[in-house]
């Protein structure tokens, strides 16, 4: 077939190929695109018309080049699951992916393959362990790729709690719990768990974020049964929560300080033994018990016999006459105090003892022969506490101008009495509890004030509703 006067051409599927004019072809290197079925054309340039053509010349290539290996594999663990990624090759003729793993490093068994999609989620495993992949690519022609690079994973579950039944604690306490003893994960993420707990109405709870230590602090005063909810989040985002039951149990509250009222610490009385009214009103506050107990004082005087003697009592007041026995000494000077109990605790005034004298009239001097008074003096209102009327007695050695006003305690006048010339003697008025338009009064403290050119002086009373 050979001669410098043929012509060749080339064609295949019916197309000729272009440039193709010798009388062989050479594929170097071979590629798959090269399959096909060829058909030489010869003609020659001195014999026209005479044009011959060879058989169908058909080429097949076997493809022994295997895929590059997949790139970027990563594992994304999951509740006994984990989930495969990789990048997607660029080969033409890929067929599928083959995933190899197990619990062991490097091996070699096969665990499933997918076609062309470049991620796969590996189901029912167990939270906990660990586990190792590796995939492989394969083409058209099953030549499989290497390895890619082993990634490894650890499925997890959320985290658990486990509660005990109750927790407890005291009233006005703080209860300290370590809370990694009882919430656990699959992938021991104790460390980076993040705990949480949930609206609650009687127990605050702080938790340190770095040590999972809680602490539970419960309204003041308040006791009883309380239900926390907890949550608890792992790095993989799973969470879960369940409930912790604290009982606060109660104890007892001492009463809060209370004051002593009247009479005021250092006050100096006289007392009457004629049986004319004039004795002495001990009064106090009552303090607040955040138990809500009965309370129940215990009035204890020091020094102050035979006037008065030590009493209990559920109330604030105590009225004392002096006995008709008391034949001397003439001025008794102690003390008087009360304490406070709840039937658990006790707690004393907060402002006591206050120091007393109580003076015998007899002594005073006050009274002339001839009935009219020696000096001024204002007496002290009885009865003390009042309600709702007290009389005020006073003494006038001499006809005088007087002025007799009653105060509250922010100075203000409340009613004057008193406000004129009167005549030498011993005088009184009525005070109902009344301001000078015929209100009443609210309960407190009220002064007293007698003022003349020669004399001035103040006492308190107390309205009590």
């Amino acid at each position: 077939m050979g001669g410098t006067a043929n012509q060749y051409q080339w064609w295949r599927g019916g197309s000729l190929l272009s440039g193709e004019t010798t009388d062989s072809l050479v594929f170097d290197p071979v590629d798959v695109n090269d399959v096909g079925s060829y058909l030489l054309e010869i003609s020659n340039t001195i014999v026209t018309g005479l044009t011959l053509y060879s058989g169908n010349i058909n080429v097949s290539v076997d493809d022994i080049t295997p895929p590059a290996a997949p790139q970027n594999l990563a594992a994304q663990p999951g509740n006994t699951q984990i989930t495969l990624t990789w990048d997607q090759n660029t080969e033409p003729d890929l067929g599928r992916y083959r995933i190899y793993g197990g619990t062991e490093s490097m091996s070699t068994t096969l665990l499933d393959s997918v076609d062309f999609n470049p991620w796969i989620t590996m189901t029912g495993l167990t939270n906990g362990i660990t586990y190792y992949y590796r995939v492989t690519a394969v083409d058209g022609n099953w030549n499989e790729s290497a390895f890619s690079e082993e990634v490894s994973a650890i499925p997890s579950g959320p985290p658990v709690w486990s509660f005990e039944d109750t927790l407890y604690c005291l009233e006005d306490d703080s209860l300290f719990v370590d809370l990694d003893s009882l919430v656990s994960d699959d992938r021991d993420h104790d460390s980076t768990l993040v705990l949480e707990s949930h609206i609650n109405w009687n127990i605050d709870v702080t938790i340190d974020s770095a040590t999972h230590v809680a602490v539970f602090r419960p309204v003041e005063d308040w006791y009883g049964l309380e239900r926390i909810s907890f949550s608890a989040t792992d790095p993989d985002g799973l969470w879960t929560w369940d409930t912790l039951y604290i009982e606060i149990l109660p104890v007892n509250d001492v009463p809060e300080p209370f004051q002593l009222v009247y009479p005021d610490s250092g006050e100096a009385l006289v007392l009457a033994t004629d049986y004319s009214g004039t004795g002495v009103s001990f009064t106090w506050e009552y303090p607040f018990d955040p138990d809500g107990d009965s309370l129940y004082f215990r009035f204890a005087p020091v020094d102050l016999d035979p006037v008065v003697w030590p009493i209990d009592t559920s109330g604030t007041i105590l009225w004392f006459m002096p006995p008709d026995t008391w034949g001397g000494p003439d001025t008794v000077s102690g003390y008087w105090n009360v304490i406070c109990y709840d039937g658990i605790d006790s707690v004393w005034s907060a402002n006591g003892p206050w120091p007393l004298t109580l003076i015998n009239d007899r002594t005073t001097g006050v009274v002339s022969l001839d009935g009219i008074p020696e000096e001024y003096a204002l007496h002290a209102n009885y009865p003390n506490p009042f309600n709702p009327a007290t009389t005020i007695r006073y003494d006038l050695p001499e006809a005088a101008d007087v002025i007799l006003t009653v105060y509250d305690l922010l100075g203000r006048e409340v009613v004057r009495l008193v406000d004129g010339c009167l005549e030498a003697g011993y005088q009184q008025v009525i005070w109902n509890g009344r301001t000078a338009s015929g209100r009443e009064v609210p309960s407190g403290i009220y002064i007293a004030r007698m003022v003349t050119t020669e004399y001035t002086k103040a006492i308190k009373m107390v309205l009590l509703k």
